[in-house]
């Protein structure tokens, strides 16, 4: 993974390249000798690696998450005005497929939006099937975003129909929002109200706050 944070990314990117060459000069090595995939890689075959990649600037965040198998989302955050996006890019002919957006400000639920500090990464989720809507399915990423400033956090998902991908018929929608935490003692992890949260999925306990200072509000991680 690739992450520019202005200081040592130098650093950061050999360590990470060199990893992945030797992880898989090991993996060629053993297939030479005769040896399975499942050897000294604990079943890791490079092939399948999909390594997403975040990057941080002043004014914008950029990641890439795997929403499915086949093709990934571009998630872009623009920090002045709190806009996440979500672009989904169809993979035979490279147009743009899909596109779903959310106001990270109003997730956050952020007193002072003039004065932030985000920071944006993708992860992998699998949510359960529940909740799908005219054949949509959940994306396999999470989308997390974290201001420095208040200490809160958010973590972001949606819902797409892999078919209309494929045929390239383009699709919107909000991104929706499953998680809310934070990572500062003293900072009460912000509620989620959403009504496209998936029942069941949602944040069902949100950590609480370091030091055990302020717990959640009842109800802050559901509907």
């Amino acid at each position: 993974m690739r992450i520019h944070n202005g200081t040592g990314s130098g650093w950061m990117m050999a360590g990470a390249a060199m990893a992945m060459t030797l992880a898989g000069a090991g993996w060629v090595a053993g297939r030479m000798a005769g040896g399975s995939a499942s050897g000294g890689l604990g079943g890791l075959v490079p092939a399948l690696l999909r390594p997403d990649s975040a990057n941080s600037g002043k004014s914008v965040s950029i990641a890439s998450g795997a929403v499915d198998p086949d093709f990934e989302g571009l998630f872009l955050l623009d920090h002045k005005a709190g806009n996440l996006y979500c672009v989904l890019i169809n993979p035979r002919n490279g147009a743009e497929v899909g596109l779903f957006q959310a106001n990270v400000f109003a997730g956050l639920q952020l007193a002072n939006v003039a004065d932030t500090d985000l920071v944006m990464n993708t992860g992998f989720i699998r949510l359960s099937a529940g909740g799908r809507v005219n054949n949509a399915s959940f994306a396999n990423c999470i989308c997390y975003v974290v201001d420095g400033v208040s200490g809160k956090a958010a973590g972001y998902t949606f819902q797409y129909n892999r078919q209309a991908v494929e045929r390239g018929v383009r699709q919107a929608g909000q991104l929706v929002q499953i998680w809310s935490g934070v990572i500062r003692a003293g900072v009460q992890v912000p509620p989620i109200a959403n009504p496209d949260a998936p029942a069941g999925d949602a944040n069902p306990a949100a950590p609480a706050n370091p030091g055990g200072a302020n717990p959640p509000p009842a109800g802050g991680g559901g509907n």
